[in-house]
């Protein structure tokens, strides 16, 4: 479980925060309570980033028109390069979600959409390159091999299957704790 240095912000509001600084994840057996670390490594050992991305300021590449990015996700690039200066970062693009490092473990993969966009910083905003997170960067980071086989046809077919899926690793830790149990 999440456990908060300070849960609330002076609002009330719940906080949103960054992993190791805001807040930890814990045991949530109330006598353990340990420390523990995420069963999934950095999103930057899952990222290219040779791979070109395109201006903020060219809007977004999805649209048959010139479609600039909402005021939000503005908002989010300019918290991310106040935190982070100089390095890439993800933006998360839902609701009471802004930035994370490419040091901690990516975010819930959803298997509607893509909420991840990756920046890389330039001397202003709308100078900052900037790319969704790919089905290939995703599937790496459940850790599926570079060489496994998706079935499907559309890539939403494909994005349902990595969103829905569970990190290998710790769908086969927990395969291996069953396996004594189905053996009886």
């Amino acid at each position: 479980m999440q456990a908060w240095a300070k849960r609330f912000d002076k609002t009330g509001a719940r906080k949103v925060g960054i992993y190791g600084k805001q807040y930890k994840y814990r045991c949530p057996n109330v006598r353990c309570h340990a420390v523990v670390e995420p069963v999934t490594r950095p999103i930057r050992d899952h990222i290219d980033l040779t791979l070109p991305g395109r201006r903020f300021r060219d809007g977004r590449t999805d649209r048959k028109t010139f479609t600039p990015y909402v005021p939000e996700t503005r908002r989010k690039v300019a918290i991310g390069l106040e935190r982070l200066g100089d390095k890439p970062f993800l933006v998360i693009l839902r609701n009471h979600c802004t930035v994370q490092s490419l040091d901690e473990p990516i975010g819930a993969i959803t298997a509607e959409g893509n909420h991840h966009m990756l920046v890389k910083p330039g001397r202003t905003i709308d100078d900052c390159e900037v790319q969704m997170i790919s089905l290939k960067t995703k599937a790496r980071a459940q850790r599926f091999p570079d060489s496994h086989t998706f079935q499907g046809t559309t890539a939403a077919d494909l994005t349902r299957q990595v969103g829905n899926a569970v990190p290998v690793n710790a769908a086969y830790w927990l395969a291996q704790r069953l396996q004594p149990t189905l053996n009886d």
